[in-house]
């Protein structure tokens, strides 16, 4: 999935290229024009009534979607040899897991291809000691119902691109095929109304109340190893068990440091608009509202504004739950009932 979500902020902003591996140093360089990248599925309890969605909430599974691209890093020990490029999917790869990515012939570099996603969060330069600039935007967009013949039809609203991942790749003639990584936490924000009150939503935001959620950054690509992000992932599902909160980000910090993670937070909302929907009807049964986001964020207090076609908002304030936290490559759930204010 081509993803244009938000992430960054403080501290956390380091999975942002978390890469999956070592890097993938070759004695024999080799020129590549294509890449297979297979998407990961997601852990833990969708929230859905048999639990799993596109994304396929269904099957716990990624999807990519069409026009998806990755931007592929062949870094050098020189920095100056090293170079990025767009490569696009396919055609017709809405609804698949693993996908060809083509592009421009590029030189492998002494320490190997590296891959991010999306290309639109990333810049192509790459300054002294290879580091490489990422931003995150404050908006996700519903686009279209990608469960609309199925039982889910109207019920699941996200963006097909926010999924936001990394890899090294080995490479493997003539192409690269790699596993991409999660970095962000799927946030499955469930609100029903019982009283059927019908109200129209059009957007969805959450607000964190410590952590940026957007903004920019920069990091070593070098430094970052497999174990980074697995490191991430245990320390958030650590932190849900037992609350250590100095334990989670003593070690986080550690982890930042050793990549060279330089951020440059600027907002902490991160909203989910829903207007191509033209209003999604609150009523007695749940609408899921599918928002990934940084690593860390939910660990203090935070708003969800549900904004309506009519232009009015109500505010749900979230009381600081270790249960909350956004672990990279799992699901959090927050259920709201408009008619009793009801949060669980």
């Amino acid at each position: 999935m081509k993803k244009v979500s938000q992430i960054i902020g403080m501290m956390s902003m380091v999975a942002l290229l978390a890469i999956g591996a070592t890097s993938c140093k070759k004695d024999n360089a080799k020129a590549v024009a294509s890449f297979d990248f297979t998407l990961p599925a997601i852990e833990g309890e969708s929230g859905l009534d048999e639990s799993k969605a596109y994304i396929d909430m269904i099957a716990g599974q990624m999807r990519w979607y069409e026009g998806d691209e990755m931007m592929i890093y062949s870094i050098d020990q020189d920095y100056t040899k090293s170079k990025a490029a767009v490569f696009t999917g396919e055609a017709g790869i809405t609804g698949i897991a693993q996908a060809h990515f083509t592009g421009s012939t590029m030189q492998e570099g002494s320490e190997g291809f590296f891959a991010f996603y999306p290309a639109s969060k990333a810049s192509t330069e790459i300054a002294e000691g290879n580091r490489a600039y990422f931003n995150v935007g404050e908006t996700q967009t519903f686009v279209t119902d990608l469960f609309a013949n199925t039982a889910r039809a109207g019920m699941i609203f996200m963006d097909p691109t926010s999924f936001v991942g990394a890899a090294t790749c080995d490479v493997i003639e003539p192409n690269v095929v790699a596993n991409l990584q999660h970095i962000f936490g799927y946030i499955n924000v469930r609100v029903k109304d019982t009283r059927n009150s019908g109200k129209k939503l059009n957007s969805v935001t959450i607000t964190d109340s410590n952590m940026h959620l957007t903004g920019s950054m920069s990091i070593l690509i070098p430094a970052l190893k497999s174990a980074d992000l697995d490191a991430m992932k245990t320390l958030g599902v650590n932190y849900k068990a037992n609350g250590n909160a100095d334990a989670y980000w003593t070690e986080m910090n550690n982890r930042l440091h050793e990549i060279g993670y330089m951020p440059n937070g600027t907002g902490y909302s991160v909203t989910l608009d829903c207007s191509a929907a033209n209003g999604v009807t609150i009523n007695n049964s749940y609408k899921f509202f599918l928002m990934p986001l940084r690593p860390g964020a939910l660990m203090d207090n935070f708003t969800v504004t549900l904004t309506y076609t009519d232009g009015t908002t109500r505010e749900v304030n979230v009381p600081a739950d270790k249960r909350y936290i956004s672990i990279p490559g799992y699901y959090t759930n927050v259920s709201i009932d408009l008619a009793t204010g009801l949060i669980q």
